[in-house]
């Protein structure tokens, strides 16, 4: 536990620390839910709320597990207030699970905790860091029975006005729901998705993403996805996604769908 929370503390110091000229036009100079929801893709946004509004996620998930069972997830919500100096925190709440295997398996998700900082940008570039806390809690098959962390970075490129490409790579270290094993694995994880935006209210995403550990007892693996969002306006996206599995288990499951709305307050 003190090396996860000795990990969060140090990202949380290297994202307070850290400075950076004010420019008047990079690519998260936008206040549109667009450019903020870290819906859609595994990859996060190198973008922050602005600072005083509010950032709403929320989804449902449907996965077709390795197993052949199917998994339920909802509401998948996160929070998200912004602050000064381009920061953020946010909360991850703990979503219901439904697995139909039998018996059947049902429970919560564990609570998160993070912080997200602007670290660097350019005219057309993004460069972000994230410390992630998560909380021993959920249920015995789902959650998490002692603390996890990770330290993420993550940029957003422009390649032209309509093309971009976005990235994250970082480190975790999490606990396997009671139920599996209790036991904590640490992993190395990367993704990459290049995006197209054919109009000013739409845009499309591939993703490939991968974990050098996916369990206690497993090796690495490598999956992707892809999918779009809608701007409805500049303060409501809507989200829709496939995924598949491509090596390793990853995730647990062969391939999911998904669907999600952010709201910006």
């Amino acid at each position: 536990m003190k090396k996860i929370i000795i990990l969060f503390s140090i990202g949380c110091s290297f994202i307070s620390l850290t400075s950076f000229a004010v420019a008047l036009d990079y690519p998260c100079n936008k206040s549109v839910a667009l450019f903020l929801t870290d819906r859609g893709s595994i990859t996060d946004t190198p973008c922050v709320v602005p600072e005083n509004r509010m950032l709403v996620e929320g989804g449902y998930g449907n996965q077709f597990l390795i197993t052949g069972d199917t998994l339920q997830s909802y509401p998948q919500a996160e929070v998200a207030l912004g602050l000064p100096a381009h920061s953020e925190v946010f909360i991850s709440l703990p979503s219901y699970n439904r697995q139909n295997s039998i018996p059947l398996a049902a429970g919560s998700g564990p609570t998160t905790l993070g912080v997200k900082h602007e670290v660097l940008f350019g005219h057309s570039w993004t460069f972000s860091a994230q410390g992630l806390l998560v909380l021993p809690s959920g249920s015995a098959n789902f959650g998490a029975p002692d603390v996890g962390g990770a330290l993420n970075g993550m940029f957003g490129i422009d390649l032209t006005s309509s093309v971009s490409l976005a990235g994250m790579f970082g480190m975790s270290s999490t606990t396997e729901a009671i139920y599996v094993s209790g036991q904590r694995f640490n992993s190395l994880n990367l993704s990459i998705a290049p995006t197209f935006a054919p109009t000013e209210t739409v845009t499309l995403f591939v993703e490939l993403f991968g974990q050098t550990k996916t369990a206690v007892d497993l090796g690495g693996g490598l999956n992707g996805d892809f999918g779009f969002l809608y701007a409805y306006s500049q303060s409501l996206v809507f989200d829709a996604e496939v995924g598949q599995r491509f090596s390793g288990k990853l995730g647990g499951y062969n391939h999911y769908m998904g669907i999600g709305l952010t709201g910006l307050f």
